[in-house]
């Protein structure tokens, strides 16, 4: 059987659908030849040598058309690196770059608008801006060598030779030392006047940047201006000519005696016309020409804001917010660097571990935190640092506020010894071997004090240029009563009550009800008041601090052992250990006994400490492969010891009190000097699961309850007590020594109802949209495109065959109502197939696939039971044959016979899966300009799931998963998309990744569209507030550089539309209230805020787009970081975004996302549940890992195993 991921030819093409510039790129070749299956944009060289699994066959693209050739991706020289213009401006056609210029071999240096530069071997001129728009530290021109010969050298020259003795030998040696000591005293002092005026002429070549630079920085703003007239005429920029810069007299004017000093000798005469040449290059150093583009020149500058919606007496709305105005005083606020070490003094030696530096865990971060907030508190009050009353606030690790100066010794910092006695009992038990803590506090030094009513450095259009001073400050300040009194800080602004009990919900986990916070500067305040000292604030006047309050419910692991927790979760923990020790000696070495994986994934990443000594505590790396009984280690001795046998003199238990047949639990140790790892074991019976740990999602046994508007509203107004900010914070003495206080009430914005889209079927019926919850009929609504398929296969057990007859005749009768065009159906029990489920699938898949009578678009339906939980299988047969397919549980089934509904939204699943749209929408008139169809524009949403907690010294075997939407299906109104794998924990998605992605998805919508687009809207899921600069800088320029290597491949150079960009996000703490009869509701469907409580520099809007059916709503915060494409107001935006949330496509009703959002974040979720049934069932390939370090998984070959877009499933929206 042919490989899918053989490597092409040394030197060829290849033979993959994606060809570079000097052979295919992928699988083995050393100039880049590439197999079908290798990967579309890293070089041969990069792939494993290693031969391939057989298991991989499973993928094997047969039928993979491939695309024209003038859509590849060119050929990239590294495929690890992690900006995507790092090789721009390199003479390398292995890169598939052309950069114009003579051969001529100077050291002139090219400069690009946006201020990046380079040392090329010949003179050049950048065709391309710079995309990072960052310019790199100048190189040093000369090496700090001070030899003779090493001057020489640098100028190309040969050494000097030796010189001769003319002295005769009838000298006497004394004259003859005399005259050499002389002759090596004049070459010094040559020597050391030759390195003065190297160092000399360094400094004017740094002078001479300078020029250039701020020459650079006028022709930055002569483009900004014509790019405002370009907007301002709606009229394409012509490139400007070439501009030379003779800058370079100003500094011979400046100092006349520049290089031409006569009493220079020969060397120094050499070095001035060095020099010189030098200073002739820099004279006709050239800007490229600016290319016509759209985007800002600052590539970290936002958006200018939108007017806000228009606001009627029809479409008003009052909203009661959680939001409480805070008004900050002028005062001078003091900042300190502490430092906080324990300190262990053992046989005379002294050891300190330091408690500011980053835990790795959360629950070891707290500890470390109560013990740094507990020493310093008892070392301040000892130490009487402060010559009156002052207020302080720290964030239990390295930064400390205070409201007046602290009295600095001579060195200019503080050190303070706190003795153990002085702190809290449960502390000196965990750490009873340190002798004391020793505090360091010294003056910040880049801000060492600021006054919080300056906060005009938080609101840039620039992000680069925000400075979050005030609103951390601020944040710790609202938070240092809570904490005083006893709650537990998780992050920056999440509190819980850790004291207190927790309720028990099961599998070893309990609820708790805490306190989610915030800080946020929005528009609509006034200036804030001057204290007696009439300090004025720089503050502009519509700027206002605001603090967020909700609740929060956290799950949270309980304090008891692990032997109960894991109980309480599984039940029995008895394992079939022959299994287990058989797949431990395979070839694979891979256990895929199911009770041992599920045990083991519960458990790793949690952290206990012993029953028998709390002095220290570890993390769960796994569990063993063998039960404890059988587990040795190497004694002091060099003898073999049994774990029970040790336990049992530690402890002094007798070894029956451990269940010898359970395994054991293991922590590994990295040892960094000797590469290796070593395994510690310890019984489940004598470890405690510690405290303040949260419960991952994926861990949860039950999610957190949704609460209701009225009981959330009564939650929150009791959190204002419980921070001690009631009143305003009247009775806080810590906000009141600031200078700060809070609103006594909750702020109340006016919102706008929006007109709900119109939703049209098949022969242009509109529904009618209900006014409450903006929720449609569609029972005799034919689809707007209905699918044509051959065949439906519907497969089900021998058992239920009665069931399955029934949900058949069900479904046929309702996609006859729909309009589908289905030719024939099939029943097939899946129990003619033999072997494992997982088997049964992929040959019931190969069946389907070979069977021709089902035509090319056939479509399994696979009935089974919810408990069998074959989802994943599924999926993974799917993709392996290239057959569509639709799992229909049969306790849904059932239902399928009595109710209406849930067959019709089965029926609407089977025809987007095979290719048909159900509906089309019309939005409000605001946006039908840039509505889908009405141009052709190109709408992108992509977001990132991460795993859990990945340990660095472990072989790296998970992925992040990175989901994309976009509208390049059949029609201008559907969206398809597909995910990629890139390496766990990554904070953007990598720029390598985006680039080819967005170049699959061009060619995607031009093959359908007939048309090029004209402009792209990007809709970012899954960043905070504090990754918009990256995506800006990196991300965004990644699509643009994508764009531009589209257009060079396809006869359109250097091709860019116009882009806007969006984050949508729903991970805040915002909520909307309309009050009603004395308490809240929600509010309903359509009901927006784009003031008031928005940001004043980011064009923000709060959307309530579908209806809550349980608990409160929370609406979608939208951000406009980019608008190239030229949204005029708030009222085209809003209505674009309510539009999308219209198009899910199976449910009669929005959803709260926009549809291409919902798609990203569900094909994120695909991608990470087929990584996880491929582990399974097959073997993950691996990479050769850093030295000393295990191989990590392949994450570009894997995403070649399980990602559609080659394949012939590439366009339909197999996820639906």
């Amino acid at each position: 059987m042919q490989n899918t991921f053989s490597g092409g030819s040394s030197r060829g093409r290849g033979n993959g659908p994606y060809q570079g510039n000097r052979g295919g790129i992928g699988g083995g070749g050393m100039r880049g030849g590439r197999g079908r299956g290798g990967p579309r944009y890293f070089n041969g060289p990069q792939r494993s040598s290693s031969p391939v699994n057989r298991e991989y066959d499973l993928f094997e693209d047969k039928d993979t058309p491939s695309p024209p050739p003038s859509y590849s991706d060119r050929n990239r020289r590294d495929g690890n690196r992690n900006q995507v213009n790092s090789y721009r401006g390199r003479n390398d056609d292995r890169n598939g770059y052309s950069i114009r210029g003579n051969n001529t071999n100077n050291h002139q240096r090219s400069f690009s608008p946006t201020g990046s530069y380079s040392r090329p071997q010949q003179s050049m001129v950048c065709r391309q801006p710079s995309p990072q728009g960052r310019r790199s530290p100048p190189p040093s021109r000369y090496p700090p060598q001070r030899s003779e010969n090493l001057v020489n050298n640098r100028r190309g020259r040969s050494p000097s030779p030796p010189r001769v003795n003319n002295y005769s030998n009838e000298r006497a040696p004394q004259q003859q030392q005399q005259q050499q000591s002389s002759s090596r005293n004049q070459n010094d002092q040559v020597a050391e006047r030759l390195m003065r005026r190297i160092e000399e002429n360094e400094q004017d070549v740094r002078a001479l940047e300078e020029q250039l630079s701020r020459a650079r920085r006028r022709l930055e703003e002569s483009y900004h201006e014509l790019q405002q007239h370009r907007r301002s005429t709606e009229q394409p920029v012509m490139s400007c000519q070439t501009i030379e810069i003779n800058s370079i007299q100003c500094i011979e004017e400046k100092n006349p005696n520049y290089i031409h000093n006569e009493d220079l000798n020969r060397e120094d005469q050499e070095e001035e016309e060095d020099m010189q040449n030098l200073t002739n290059q820099l004279k006709k150093t050239t800007f490229a020409p600016i290319q016509s583009t759209y985007s800002s020149d600052k590539l970290t500058e936002v958006a200018e804001k939108l007017k806000p919606a228009v606001i009627t007496a029809k479409n008003r709305v009052s909203i009661l917010t959680n939001y409480w105005d805070i008004n900050v005083q002028s005062k001078t606020v003091y900042r300190y660097d502490v430092d906080v070490n324990v300190v262990f003094n053992t046989n005379d030696t002294e050891k300190t571990v330091s408690l500011t530096e980053g835990s790795k865990t959360a629950s070891s971060r707290v500890e470390h935190h109560q013990l740094c907030l507990a020493a310093l508190r008892a070392g301040l009050e000892a130490y009487s640092a402060f010559r009156q009353q002052a207020a302080t606030v720290y964030d239990c690790v390295t930064q400390l506020y205070t409201s007046e100066e602290l009295e600095m010794e001579g060195s200019g910092s503080i050190t303070i010894e706190v003795s153990p006695q002085q702190l809290h009992s449960m502390v000196q038990h965990r750490f009873s071997e340190m002798s004391n803590i020793r505090i360091t506090i010294s003056p910040n030094q880049s801000l060492p004090s600021f006054d919080p009513s300056d906060y005009s450095k938080e609101n840039q259009r620039d992000l680069s240029e925000n400075n979050k001073i005030v609103s951390n400050f601020l944040n710790m300040l609202t938070n240092e009563s809570a904490q005083r009194n006893g709650l537990t800080v998780f992050g920056s602004g999440r509190l819980f009550d850790m004291e207190k009990q927790g309720e028990k919900i099961g599998s070893g986990q309990e609820k708790r009800m805490g306190i989610d916070k915030g800080i946020k500067f929005i528009e609509g305040g006034v200036s804030p008041p001057k204290n007696n000292n009439n300090k004025k604030s720089s503050n502009d006047k519509n700027t206002l601090p605001a603090l967020l309050l909700d609740a929060k419910c956290g799950i949270f692991f309980s304090r008891q052992s692990l032997l109960t927790t894991l109980t309480e979760k599984f039940g029995n923990l008895n394992l079939d250990w022959r299994e287990i020790d058989a797949q431990a000696k395979s070839p694979s070495h891979r256990i895929r006994n199911a009770k041992w994986v599920e045990i083991q994934q519960y458990s790793k990443g949690l952290r206990f400490e012993r029953t028998y000594s709390t002095k220290r505590t570890f993390t769960i790396s796994g569990i063993s492969e063998q039960p404890i009984k059988d587990i040795t280690f190497s004694g002091v001795d060099g003898q073999k010891v049994r774990v029970l046998d040790y336990l049992k003199d530690i402890i002094g238990n007798e070894v029956g009190g451990y269940n010898g047949n359970l395994p054991a639990v293991e922590v590994r140790k990295y040892d960094p000097v000797n590469h290796k790892t070593s395994n510690m074991y310890f019984a489940m019976e004598s470890i405690v699961i510690t405290e303040n740990q949260r419960v991952p999602i994926s861990k949860q046994t039950e999610p957190p309850r949704p609460i209701k508007p009225q009981d959330r509203w009564g939650r929150i107004n009791q959190l204002i007590g419980e921070l001690n900010l009631e009143q305003g914070g009247k009775r806080n003495e810590i906000m009141r020594m600031f200078g700060v206080s809070l609103s006594e009430t909750p702020k109340k914005v006016i919102g706008v109802k929006r007109d709900a889209p119109k939703v049209i079927f098949a022969n242009e019926k509109h529904v009618d949209i209900g006014p409450q919850r903006h929720d449609w009929k569609s029972f005799d609504c034919r689809a707007i495109l209905p699918a044509k398929t051959k065949a439906v296969i519907v497969s089900y057990p021998k058992r239920d065959e009665r069931i399955a007859i029934q949900a058949k005749d069900a479904l046929v009768r309702k996609c006859q109502q729909n309009g589908l065009q289905i030719d024939k159906w099939h029943m097939i029990d899946i129990e003619r197939f033999v072997g494992t489920p997982h088997k049964k699938i992929i040959d019931l898949f190969d069946y389907v696939a070979r069977e021709q009578s089902f035509g090319p678009n056939p479509l399994i339906l696979f009935l089974d039971w919810e408990k069998s939980k074959s989802h994943d299988s599924l999926k993974l047969a799917e993709r392996r044959s290239k057959v569509v397919s639709q799992q229909i549980t049969m306790e849904k089934a059932r239902m399928l016979i009595k109710q209406s509904m849930t067959c019709a939204n089965v029926v609407k699943k089977m025809n987007i899966k095979l290719g048909g749209l159900n509906y089309r929408v019309d939005p409000e008139s605001f946006a039908q300009s840039k509505w889908l169809g009405k141009e052709p524009i190109l709408i992108i949403s992509y977001d990132v799931a991460h795993p859990g907690r990945v340990n660095k010294n472990e072989a790296v075997v998970v992925p992040s998963v990175v989901g994309f939407a976009f509208n390049g299906g059949f029609h201008p109104e559907a969206f398809v998309g597909d995910y990629h794998f890139q390496y766990p924990k990554m904070e953007q998605v990598d720029s390598n990744i985006l680039t080819a992605r967005i170049k699959w998805m061009l060619q995607s919508f031009i093959e359908y569209r007939k048309c090029w687009p004209t402009k792209i809207l990007v809709i970012r899921d899954g960043v905070s507030e504090g990754q918009y600069e990256m995506v800006l800088r990196d991300e965004l320029e990644a699509l643009k550089e994508g764009c531009r290597e589209f257009g060079n491949l396809n006869k359109k150079p250097d091709w860019c539309p116009p882009f806007g960009l969006v984050i949508a996000t729903k991970r805040h703490s915002t909520r909307l209230f309309k009050e009603k009869n004395g308490g809240v509701e929600n509010c309903q469907p359509g009901t927006v805020v784009d003031r008031d409580i928005v940001r004043p520099v980011i064009g923000d809007a709060f959307i309530v787009s579908a209806h809550a059916i349980q608990g409160t709503a929370r609406p979608v915060c939208y951000s406009i970081l980019k608008n190239e494409i030229g949204l005029k107001d708030m009222d085209e935006f809003e209505s674009i975004m309510l539009g999308l949330t219209f198009h899910h496509q199976i449910t009669d009703s929005p959803i709260s996302l926009p549809e291409p959002v919902y798609q990203a974040d569900e094909w994120a979720k695909r991608g990470n549940n087929m990584w996880k049934a491929f582990d399974i069932n097959y073997d993950i390939p691996k990479v050769k890992g850093e030295v000393g370090k295990p191989n990590h998984a392949d994450f570009e070959k894997m995403t070649e195993n399980l990602a559609i877009w080659r394949t012939s499933l590439s366009g339909k929206r197999v996820n639906a």
